[in-house]
């Protein structure tokens, strides 16, 4: 015999149970700490609210302008045109007033480099 202390067995089921109640201790502490962490962000969100809405519903609409004539005119849509016979562009090519232009006009850069035999 060892002349160490006695050693009393201790039933399994006892230490399931307080191995249980620790770990609803802990899931309850964290479950308060997520309310109390979310009801500052809450009061958070209603202070910065509360402070700085008024400045946008002191704010007043801007005015309402003419129609600016300095501004550019677009093109309105222009009729469809037929299909350019180089490329096949629908309705064809068109310059920056909504004219047409000949495909030989409207390709002339990419003609020019096949003449040379630069590839584009």
């Amino acid at each position: 015999m060892s002349s160490g202390p006695l050693r009393v067995p201790v039933p399994s089921a006892l230490v399931g149970t307080v191995i249980a109640l620790c770990a609803v201790l802990l899931l309850k502490w964290l479950a308060v700490v997520a309310l109390v962490a979310g009801g500052l962000v809450v009061l958070a969100r209603w202070l910065w609210h509360r402070r700085y809405r008024p400045l946008a519903l002191d704010l007043e609409p801007a005015p309402v302008r003419e129609a600016d004539h300095a501004l550019m005119r677009v093109p309105g849509p222009r009729p469809a045109g037929p299909d350019c016979s180089w490329c096949g562009l629908p309705g064809g090519h068109h310059d920056g007033h909504g004219r047409p232009v000949r495909p030989r006009h409207a390709h002339h850069g990419a003609l020019r480099a096949r003449e040379q035999k630069v590839p584009v």
